[in-house]
């Protein structure tokens, strides 16, 4: 992690949304003079009465506030799945509170199937591919890459809109449940 105790303390100062250093001080029991040394300073660590308070009051991490990791929960569990699978602590909330049973269940299809690796791939290659600078150039798609000037033509627009077509159209064969297309010999269950 790059940011440091200071940076994170800017963090949570600005999120007190307290008017001065001394109402900051009043409001959390830290020396004024302390917290104007957190707020300036660019390499300063706290003792451990002060990260016990902020990690209370903010319910916040020590690893986070002390800038060993980029995840503000201090719930262990959510930090342990975070680092398991790379994704954010929000993005792991949001899928542990959702109550929807059919969502989960075409959210592990999605994730599991050789069609959801597809529409991942898919959807990643639309992410990060440059688009073309001027709306004049055309472009196609061929082995999942944008090619200029070959095959069939399309404008940054079309290609868009074609992308959201195509990732529509495997939602729906996830949801019809047509996965044949997609399996290796010998897999039934259309997972690779």
């Amino acid at each position: 992690m790059s940011e440091t105790f200071n940076d994170q303390f800017k963090k949570l100062y600005k999120e007190s949304g307290v008017k001065s250093e001394k109402e900051f001080s009043e409001r959390y029991g830290i020396n004024r003079n302390t917290v104007a040394k957190y707020r300036h300073a660019t390499n300063t660590l706290p003792d451990a009465g002060v990260i016990n308070t902020l990690c209370e009051s903010f319910g916040v991490s020590a690893d986070w506030l002390i800038g060993r990791t980029g995840i503000r929960s201090p719930d262990p569990q959510l930090q342990a799945v975070c680092d398991y699978i790379g994704l954010n602590e929000n993005t792991v909330y949001c899928l542990h509170t959702q109550n929807n049973p059919k969502l989960k269940s075409i959210l592990d299809e999605l994730i599991c199937s050789g069609l959801g690796r597809l529409l991942l791939s898919l959807i990643e290659r639309f992410l990060t591919q440059p688009l073309p600078d001027k709306p004049h150039d055309y472009y196609y798609i061929a082995d999942g890459q944008l090619k200029p000037d070959q095959g069939i033509y399309i404008t940054p627009d079309d290609l868009k809109n074609s992308m959201i077509l195509s990732i529509t159209q495997i939602l729906n064969d996830l949801r019809a449940g047509e996965r044949s297309v997609f399996k290796k010999d010998g897999d039934t269950d259309g997972k690779s």
